[in-house]
């Protein structure tokens, strides 16, 4: 990256939630840092209720001057998830993780509290047009997986290279023959479905366990979808799952 030194990773904050993006965002800043770049993390809190806060958030990212900082010149700003990407600098790239899907794939399912109503119908236009602009004046666009660059391009018509994240330490991670258990790492949300795994496992092999590690909102309810599934006679010799708190990522 020639003529790059700083960096600025913009990152959407929602307070008191810590997961994968915090993961990735505070990794990609470990990782310039570590190739002899300055770099840092730069967050905004986001608001998405009531419907009018989703707009002052994505006018708090365009206001900001990330132009320099300290008299010093910001080279570069990386965006990462919606509405970071409204951030205002020459040489911006975005590395997406996702876009604010409630208006857009999610739109319809019970994973979204958007209807067609007027208020939602405006503020589903807005977002759409703030992600036209904003996103198509990267000089740079990056998905982090295919799923996410066909959405794009599916909805704002925007073309993007597919960019995986690594794994926290993946210098640890190995290859191995595969083991009798299904292992679900992840916050416990409904949008993440591990109730699917749950509600699947009687249907499998007898000999097949799941392992699932996590936190979040969704424990009550998958802990009684276990005590449930597992207190079935035909079930207790399988260990079904065994639900374990823990910090993870998304």
């Amino acid at each position: 990256m020639a003529g790059i030194r700083t960096i600025a990773v913009c990152h959407p904050q929602i307070p008191f939630s810590d997961g994968g993006q915090e993961r990735l965002s505070g990794g990609l800043v470990d990782a310039f840092i570590a190739r002899g770049f300055e770099a840092t993390l730069v967050s905004v809190p986001f608001r998405w209720t009531p419907r009018a806060a989703i707009g002052r958030s994505c006018l708090a990212w365009r206001l900001l001057d990330l132009s320099g900082s300290n008299g010093c010149p910001i080279d570069l700003v990386v965006a990462t998830k919606f509405p970071s990407y409204a951030v205002r600098h020459p040489r911006k790239v975005a590395w997406l993780v996702h876009q604010f899907r409630q208006v857009y794939d999610l739109f319809g399912t019970p994973y979204s509290d958007f209807d067609d109503g007027p208020e939602d119908r405006e503020t589903r236009e807005m977002i759409k047009r703030i992600d036209d602009r904003t996103l198509g004046e990267c000089t740079a666009r990056f998905a982090l997986s295919q799923v996410v660059a066909d959405r794009l391009k599916h909805y704002n018509g925007l073309d993007s290279a597919v960019l995986h994240s690594p794994p926290r330490n993946a210098e640890q991670f190995r290859s191995g023959a595969a083991r009798d258990y299904v292992l679900s790492v992840s916050r416990f949300d409904p949008l993440k479905r591990i109730g699917a795994l749950i509600e699947a496992l009687p249907f499998t092999d007898r000999t097949l366990r799941a392992v699932i590690v996590g936190g979040g909102v969704d424990e009550p309810r998958l802990q009684d979808m276990l005590r449930v599934t597992v207190g079935k006679p035909e079930h207790t010799d399988q260990l079904i799952a065994a639900l374990s708190v823990a910090a993870t990522g998304d």
